[in-house]
């Protein structure tokens, strides 16, 4: 509706701006008239006056609308959260579309963040127009510090990314004995690029030397990451990108990862 009547006023101020130039020529040209035709010389005036108004009147609605579109335009940019138990569900549910019974309980999420709450990520798309602001779930990650009895545990694979207790997970003043990335879910297009930023930007500040990230893929999209970046299945002979399986990436491949 608004668009409707934005559009409309734009016809009607050059109309307007059409009828002004058409009243305004006529007294210039005047002396040409003269010849064809004699007029009254206040006509020539009442029409200047005439078309000066109606051009004044279409000015400044123009720049109303303007005004208007300019403020009226939509900004928009991601921004990341942690998980907590505020936007817990609708994180949960989005986790659930893509993974199903693989998607970690939500009791199981919230502990995890207890212990770190750097864990789990939410992406938000925000919006603001006209004043307005508003936000929309698009994504979600999880990289996981873990703990040494942890890492062993998934070089066995008797552990996976859902399964990971609070007592795998290294406390943020604690130097973690490995990495696990997990639960990458991004809707849209400029989600799918940011999710992977913010991704490994949490990677970067965390990675030592001598500690692997692991990864579990589950999806088409999760196996076509772990082959682009050249995460090796843990166990010998199991296929790179194997869904389900257990994956690391060896240390002198994290620069490449990581760029």
């Amino acid at each position: 509706m608004i668009e409707r009547l934005r559009t409309l006023g734009w016809e009607v101020l050059l109309g307007l701006v059409a009828i002004a130039a058409v009243l305004l020529a006529i007294p210039l040209a005047r002396a040409d008239i003269g010849r064809l035709i004699a007029l009254p010389e206040l006509l020539y005036i009442g029409l200047a006056i005439a078309g000066a108004a109606l051009g004044a009147i279409a000015l400044v609605g123009i720049v109303a609308l303007l005004v208007d579109l300019a403020l009226g335009q939509s900004k928009t940019w991601c921004e990341c959260r942690p998980v907590s138990r505020r936007n817990i569900q609708p994180v949960f549910d989005l986790m659930r579309r893509f993974f199903g019974d693989e998607t970690p309980a939500i009791s199981r999420m919230l502990a995890w963040q207890r212990q770190n709450k750097t864990v789990l990520t939410a992406m938000y798309l925000k919006k603001l127009r006209g004043g307005r602001k508003r936000q929309t779930l698009v994504g979600v990650f999880k990289v996981v510090p873990l703990t040494m009895q942890a890492v062993v545990l998934l070089e066995s694979e008797r552990k996976t990314g859902t399964t990971l207790n609070a007592r795998d997970i290294a406390g943020e003043v604690d130097n973690p004995a490995g990495l696990y990335i997990g639960d990458v879910v991004a809707l849209t297009t400029k989600a799918k690029g940011e999710v992977i930023r913010q991704l490994k930007n949490s990677v970067k500040k965390q990675l030592r030397p001598g500690i692997f990230v692991y990864t579990r893929p589950l999806t088409s999209a999760g196996t076509r990451l772990v082959r682009k970046y050249d995460f090796v299945p843990i166990i010998d002979g199991v296929v790179p990108g194997s869904t389900g399986r257990m994956h690391k990436l060896p240390e002198e491949r994290a620069r490449r990862f990581l760029n």
